[in-house]
């Protein structure tokens, strides 16, 4: 029983671990695209 509690767990924090690194990926991703229209917007 307390080893399956402990998956349990393990797999929880897995799963949510992995969904942070998905939006700090896409939250990079709107950075650097805010960036470039920065870029564009001063070449303009």
């Amino acid at each position: 029983m307390k080893q399956k509690i402990i998956s349990l767990i393990t797999l929880v924090i897995f799963i949510s671990s992995s969904n942070i690194s998905k939006t700090n990926s896409t939250n990079n991703q709107k950075i650097i695209n805010i960036k470039k229209e920065r870029k564009n917007a001063k070449i303009l």
